[in-house]
């Protein structure tokens, strides 16, 4: 009932270009998925004043959700980690060192104390918060007999950012999976705190930044007791400033609860499905950047199937990284029940186009010999049949600023800047009818038809080859073939053509084309590969599901002398 459900995340953004054969959209906005709403009358005793243990219960609760199961346990005894666990766990910590219940009340540093020692606790040595207040010290040294130090709570990094709360800081941490309080002046002693949901890329017309974040205010529209989602605007003059209750107030401080090591794959042997499973599939893909296998199961609980992916990066490799994206089409549209995914994966659940999931910015993703696990539930009965599915590399992602009108460094230019090469892999998936109903499937073949290769010597002495290849790739199935690539390979260079449509029983005639320079040989007469062998491949990129995938090549060369 507490979960907020996420529609406009980068993610479903990037996804609509890439399920539709198209173009990728610029992001307009980012959105931490699956954030739990939770309020501050969720139990008699509480009051406005339990912020800080409800927003740290909430960061906690989606990192148990993200890869970090240890940090919300069952504390309830109902045998099920929900929302009630997250409101035990601001419970204990109003009641225990955050202190809410005293006449002060849960300070930034009770707030910063109790959230490190209970991570600690659980996973020493795996997360850093940063706090973003340079004041800090001296509010905590000033309530505790120990001085504020990198180590001053063993088993967790405490670091002093160099600025304080700005607009700036709060995208870089969200959009690297990292859970982000805020906290407003109450009083002098005092804040009132949010936990970071999403911003806007752009802003507003009125030249503000679009945010939003999860408010402990209950809301009196919705069943039972939840929270609020703030959406609001920051501004930037002497210090950020948020629009709250129809004023401006200024973000007095702010931290980020960081994990320092991923837990985001694992290199173990993943077995076949259990008995009783309703579906299995495995195939192995090759990419330009190399193998990725994916493994498939399917499992029936009542009402409910369970698809769970485990993707295995057998060779798949970019700039040093591995695969940061893997996506699912949604044939029949189909409503989530419940999605999952690995360590801080960010989750787009309910973009009708498919399931996706995106590793965070600044991660390395799935490495070579790694596998990681990805699943979502349905409602059933499905049945089990061919879908595609995508993967991606690690995108060179950074966030760009320039300055303002009242140049301030925080305008978002080009929110996400990226190259990213998306490949389909065959896999599995549900539909609400049965695979012979699909009605057969398209099947490409491809022959060359003829090749040539001139050299010549370029206006700048550089001795080059052109190579022409014409081929011919044919729909011998009874199903037409959308949007595919045909490709030239060679040992020194290549070409690709996009093919829009082909009918069952269709031809369609390329022209490949590409030039590389001549090494080797003397100044005079270099040495061009001769004979250069070439191969042409239909549906280079895996698209189409084929009835025959063992026909999509033909092999031939030229002599390039």
């Amino acid at each position: 009932m507490w979960k907020l459900v996420v529609v406009g995340t980068v993610v479903g953004v990037f996804l609509l270009g890439i399920l539709g054969f198209g173009q990728p959209e610029p992001a307009t906005s980012f959105t931490v998925s699956d954030l739990q709403l939770i309020s501050t009358a969720s139990k008699p005793d509480w009051s406005d004043r339990w912020t800080g243990p409800v927003e740290a219960a909430t960061i906690l609760a989606w990192f148990h959700d993200h890869g970090f199961p240890a940090l919300m346990p069952d504390l309830n005894g109902d045998g099920v980690v929900d929302e009630l666990d997250t409101i035990e766990l601001a419970d204990l910590f109003g009641k225990g060192v955050m202190r809410t219940t005293t006449p002060l009340g849960t300070t930034d540093a009770r707030l910063v104390r109790g959230l490190a020692e209970y991570v600690a606790d659980k996973y020493p040595g795996e997360f850093e918060l940063k706090i973003y207040d340079r004041g800090f010290p001296m509010e905590f040294n000033r309530e505790f007999p120990i001085d504020f130090a990198p180590d001053a709570i063993p088993g967790i990094e405490l670091t002093l950012a160099e600025v304080e709360p700005n607009f700036r800081a709060y995208a870089e941490e969200l959009t690297s999976a990292e859970g982000v309080i805020i906290g407003i002046e109450r009083n002098e002693r005092l804040n009132y705190y949010f936990a970071g949901r999403s911003f806007l890329f752009e802003k507003t017309a009125q030249g503000n930044e679009g945010i939003d974040l999860a408010w402990g205010k209950e809301d009196p529209w919705t069943p039972g007791i939840q929270g609020q989602v703030l959406e609001t605007e920051g501004k930037q003059t002497d210090a950020w400033y948020i629009l709250y209750q129809g004023e401006w107030v200024k973000v007095e401080f702010m931290l980020a609860l960081s994990p320092i090591v991923e837990r985001d794959k694992d290199t173990g042997e993943h077995g076949p499905c259990p008995e009783g499973a309703i579906g299995y599939d495995v195939s192995t893909t090759t990419t330009d950047y190399g193998d990725v296998r994916v493994e498939e199961c399917v499992t029936r609980d009542g009402d409910i199937d369970t698809y769970t992916y485990t993707v295995t990066n057998i060779s798949f490799e970019k700039d040093g990284c591995g695969i940061c994206y893997f996506s699912v089409m949604n044939l029949d549209g189909f409503t989530t029940v419940d999605q999952s995914g690995p360590g801080t994966w960010l989750i787009n659940p309910f973009h009708p186009a498919g399931w996706e999931w995106l590793a965070p910015v600044g991660s390395c993703g799935i490495q070579p010999g790694e596998s990681a696990v990805f699943s979502f539930s349905v409602l059933g009965p499905t049945y089990d049949v061919p879908v595609k599915g995508f993967v991606s590399h690690c995108p060179r992602v950074r966030m760009l600023f320039s300055p303002g009108d009242d140049n301030t460094d925080d305008v978002i230019v080009n929110a996400l800047e990226r190259e990213w090469a998306v490949y389909s892999v065959r896999t599995t998936g549900p539909s609400d009818t049965p695979p012979d109903d699909h009605g057969g499937c398209p099947d490409l073949t491809i022959r060359i038809d003829r090749s040539s290769c001139n050299c010549e010597w370029t206006p700048r002495q550089e001795y080059v080859c052109t190579v022409d290849v014409y081929a011919t790739v044919t729909n011998i199935g009874d199903q037409p073939a959308t949007h595919f690539y045909c490709a030239l390979d060679s040992s020194v260079g290549g070409d690709q053509v996009l093919v829009g449509l082909l009918d069952p029983g269709a031809s369609k005639s390329l022209h490949f084309q590409f030039i590389y320079e001549v090494q080797g040989g003397t100044v005079a007469q270099p040495t061009p590969a001769c004979p250069l062998n070439f191969t042409v491949t239909a549906d280079s990129k895996h698209f189409i599901r084929e009835c025959d995938e063992s026909n999509n090549t033909d092999t031939s060369s030229v002599c390039c002398r």
